[in-house]
């Protein structure tokens, strides 16, 4: 179920808000923060399309509320007064509000540096007490903390209601039938920018996107990154899992580190996994078993279920491979030069193996380049003078991360190439521009996201079969929606 936070500046804003949030499902729930409100309302219960949970937080509690705490009792009785089902209130205050029935109370912890073990302790001994629900919100950093916040919710299933705050909180957020939460939490549409507290939750699109408005999926996957939030993944499988069926989502997954990352798969139960700058390495670890492929390259950037075990495997290997015969068979025996040194630099220097084309690498850490050099048996080169006949840039320049760089030289861009650079982003990346301004054949990140995805929905769906064409309109498409969001 759904809690939509109604977070508006003005009656108007609220009233515009109930107006879009009429086609929630029918037992969903709508916060109102009364706090938002230059001129708190709680009159305004009365005219909410779904039942109401009042909400009055002050700038301790990541809210806005600066008057009495008088005065925050009696708005927060007036809101019951007009109908409200439920009264969020702190653990620390709730003892003094006598008047507040058990039945209509969801009583909050928050903390906002620890692991809230304490506050935790509070709001169970409160659900004891016979508040209807308990909510405990701590801010999450990583895996460990996921892990973490997925134990405490054993404690008071059904009642209780486990957040991590942050970007690395979604999953708790999305996957809150997996905690059997009475509800989650999502940010309704509105025409004001999110305040700091709230601009961490996911939004109702956000939910739709991610097909859990309705039922809960039956299976979960997701992107692991330490900027989970800038791929199009999202957009991209989701679409794909609704029109045809499948009972799934795929969510961002944003972490500070790695670690714990199969504990993690584990508490959460996840279907699969897509792992990308900069934990590809690190997922090794986290498997049960290793692909050749994947040990080939030294890195993975897919993770799936075998019989029980948990595979990780690299598919950019595969997108890279495939894509390569699009710049022909002359261009291969000419020689190639890789642009970086990481995870997507190893799985390029194995697709360039797999061809028996002659290959060096460059970085701008030589010491890296290096060291894969010799681990792959090719030559390391500082940035040559004289172009390559296929260049393939594998580093994250022109990307959302460092949109207006060149990888190379423009010098070394000729139309006698064939450039094949992996980054995507709202247009071309200044080196495909460049590329094809000088006749030179290319190929861009849209089309190696579309062949790898391809080759992970082979393995998390082995009965899906989908076209390349089909996997390409869907990569088009994901991009547009996440960039012209981004820039609205």
């Amino acid at each position: 179920m759904i809690a939509a936070i109604v977070a508006e500046s003005t009656t108007a804003g609220v009233r515009a808000a109930f107006a879009r949030l009429q086609s929630l499902p029918a037992d969903s729930l709508i916060e109102l923060r009364l706090d938002s409100m230059d001129v708190p309302d709680p009159e305004l219960v009365r005219e909410s399309p779904r039942r109401v949970l009042a909400t009055c937080r002050r700038p301790s509690e990541r809210g806005l509320y600066r008057g009495s705490e008088a005065d925050r009792e009696n708005l927060l009785r007036r809101a019951l007064a007009a109908g409200a089902a439920f009264i969020d209130v702190e653990y620390e205050v709730r003892p003094g509000w006598t008047w507040l029935p058990a039945d209509h109370t969801l009583v909050s912890a928050h903390d906002f540096e620890g692991r809230g073990t304490e506050a935790c302790r509070a709001a169970i001994k409160h659900l004891d007490g016979g508040a209807a629900y308990a909510k405990l919100a701590l801010k999450a950093h990583n895996l460990a903390d996921l892990i973490h916040l997925r134990i405490l919710a054993q404690d008071a299933p059904g009642r209780l209601i486990v957040l991590g705050l942050g970007i690395a909180g979604t999953v708790t957020r999305a996957l809150s039938h997996q905690t059997k939460a009475p509800w989650t939490y999502v940010r309704a549409p509105s025409d004001q920018t999110a305040s700091e507290g709230l601009a961490h939750i996911p939004t109702l699109d956000d939910f739709s996107t991610w097909g859990l408005v309705a039922e809960p999926p039956q299976y979960a996957l997701g992107v692991l990154s330490d900027r989970a939030g800038d791929s199009i993944g999202p957009w991209m499988f989701n679409r794909l899992f609704q029109q045809h069926g499948i009972p799934a989502t795929y969510l961002p997954i944003a972490t500070s580190d790695p670690l714990s990352l199969k504990p993690f798969l584990l508490a959460w139960g996840l279907h699969g996994l897509s792992v990308t700058i900069p934990f590809k390495r690190a997922a090794l670890s986290a498997a049960d078993q290793v692909t050749p492929l994947a040990k080939r390259v030294g890195a993975a950037n897919t993770l799936y279920i075998d019989r029980g075990q948990w595979i990780a495997d690299n598919t950019d290997v595969v997108a890279l491979r495939d894509g390569l015969l699009w710049g022909g068979r002359e261009a291969l025996a000419g020689g190639a030069l890789v642009v970086g040194a990481g995870g997507a630099a190893r799985a390029a220097i194995v697709a360039l193996e797999q061809h028996g084309c002659p290959t060096s690498v460059t970085s701008r850490k030589p010491e890296q380049a290096q060291a894969l050099a010799k681990e792959f048996g090719i030559e390391a080169v500082p940035m040559p003078s004289v172009p390559p006949r296929i260049l393939v840039n594998a580093t994250p320049i022109g990307s959302t991360r460092d949109p207006d760089s060149l990888p190379v030289p423009a010098e070394l861009l000729t139309s006698e190439q064939f450039v094949y650079d992996v980054t995507y982003g709202p247009r071309p990346s200044p080196l495909i521009r460049l590329a094809r301004e000088r006749g030179a054949r290319v190929l861009t990140g849209v089309e190696m996201y579309a062949l790898q995805a391809k080759e992970q929905l082979d393995r998390w769906f082995p009965d899906l079969s989908l076209g390349t064409r089909e996997l390409l309109a869907a990569t088009q498409f994901a991009i547009v929606k996440k960039f012209v969001r981004d820039s609205a």
